[in-house]
């Protein structure tokens, strides 16, 4: 794609991306692409508005709440689905719903008194640099007040409407539809709230309204902020830089020019002999009435296909090849839990817990099971969203491993289990802390050794 024309928006703009990004590693231009990008974000600010902190002149009276909103959605979270207009975000998660929230952003002061540095070209006051401060924490106060309710339906869309009535809601989810009118008639009524926004977007506006001057420069340094975020010189490579930024438009090209049309239809086929099968279980179920049967039937034909798939992925043992971790890089790490935990495990046994008193809905567990439950629930987290190439680096071992492959070194778990010799807790070679003797290979987790 880099060197080949295209008539199509999105490919144009992940080559200027792709482009953009490799004069960042050209170190002999970087600094005048820096001061150029500089004076660019500056002129960008000035369509934003009057910006109090650099506008002696700023009146309050004539401060455009609105049509700042307009001038500085970005997009934010780790997959790229949320929108943010720096009071509130707006989310699109999937089945065609969206979701509004309060929301917010504090900075760190240093962080503040750089970008302000740069984007003025002159360092800012320290009363410009708290009004910043203050507000994004103020926000963030209102964000976490623990609301009645958690989501409200389209039927109470307006009292979200009615409780910010300075901000024209409808008109700036408007604004980011391609197709406005025809797009904004099927999402107005797949509208809903989160985190009880119309409650506390009540106190939002009145901290706009009171803080007119503080509104201004907090979001208009949000707007500079982000921008100035692109400036830093970047350590990953520019086709990865696309693909985060830009992550639709990459699956699409992708798809477009790799997969394996011809094998699509085989899934396709099958995909549709499951709905089909999915169709004859509604309908001859007993427990279900004529009207759940029907909704669901609906939704089931209405449902959306989407097939693709690397072809490389078919070949047994492909994933195991791909996923496999070098423990080389993680066994100082390795070495230090095994021996943590042993150190661990010898004051636990030492201990008197006969008089512990159980906990509920764990009464028929032994002492010893517990230690190993709650010593799992140490590394208890979501799956990482970093690349593979970064795991591939990490000297840090995965969480999974960090508790399995910990645990199924020892002698006291498998006792504890009753695990058999030779199962994944309890493999016939394992590793000595002590002598250094590493497993030769911990499949389930991908680690080796």
């Amino acid at each position: 794609m880099k060197n080949q024309t295209t008539s199509s928006k999105t490919e144009n703009a992940m080559k200027h991306l792709f482009w953009k990004c490799k004069e960042k590693e050209n170190e002999t231009i970087w600094d005048d692409v820096r001061d150029n990008n500089i004076k660019q974000i500056r002129e960008d600010i000035k369509q934003l508005g009057s910006w109090p902190l650099a506008d002696s002149d700023w009146n309050p009276d004539s401060f455009d709440l609105n049509g700042l909103l307009q001038k500085i959605p970005s997009i934010t979270g780790q997959r790229k689905l949320d929108i943010s207009f720096g009071i509130f975000q707006v989310s699109m998660p999937g089945a065609r719903k969206l979701f509004i929230e309060p929301t917010y952003e504090t900075y760190d002061v240093e962080i503040i008194e750089e970008v302000l540095t740069d984007v003025l070209g002159t360092p800012p006051g320290k009363s410009e640099v708290q009004d910043i401060d203050f507000f994004g924490h103020e926000l963030k106060k209102i964000a976490s007040y623990k609301a009645q309710n958690i989501t409200i339906p389209i039927d109470d869309y307006s009292k979200v409407k009615s409780a910010i009535p300075d901000v024209d809601i409808d008109k700036l989810l408007q604004q980011l539809l391609s197709n406005n009118k025809a797009k904004w008639d099927k999402i107005k009524n797949q509208i809903y709230e989160l985190n009880g926004f119309h409650q506390k977007a009540k106190l939002i506006q009145q901290l706009i309204r009171d803080h007119k001057r503080s509104a201004a420069n907090y979001l208009i340094y949000k707007y500079a902020h982000t921008a100035y975020s692109y400036l830093s010189k970047i350590e990953t490579k520019c086709h990865e830089t696309v693909i985060e930024n830009l992550p639709f438009p990459s699956i699409r090209v992708f798809v477009r020019n790799h997969f394996d049309k011809n094998a699509m239809k085989d899934v396709d086929t099958l995909v549709e002999d499951m709905k089909t099968n999915y169709i004859d279980l509604i309908e001859n179920s007993e427990f279900l009435t004529e009207k759940t049967k029907k909704g669901a039937i609906q939704k089931m034909k209405s449902m959306k296909k989407t097939i693709a798939y690397p072809e490389e992925f078919e070949a047994s043992g492909a994933l195991d090849s791909i996923f496999n971790l070098n423990g080389t890089l993680t066994v100082n790490e390795i070495i230090s839990d095994e021996l943590g935990h042993d150190v661990a495990w010898r004051i636990f046994k030492k201990m008197d817990l006969s008089q512990e008193k159980k906990i509920i809905g764990f009464e028929d567990y032994s002492i010893e099971k517990l230690y190993f439950q709650i010593g799992a629930t140490n590394y208890c987290a979501p799956r990482p969203q970093h690349t593979l190439r970064e795991q591939l680096e990490d000297p840090h071992s995965t969480l999974s491993f960090r508790v399995n492959g910990v645990f199924s070194n020892k002698k006291e778990f498998a006792e504890t289990f009753n695990s058999p010799v030779g199962s994944p807790m309890n493999p016939v070679k394992n590793f000595n802390a002590y002598g250094i003797i590493f497993k030769e290979s911990y499949s389930e987790n991908g680690w080796s050794g």
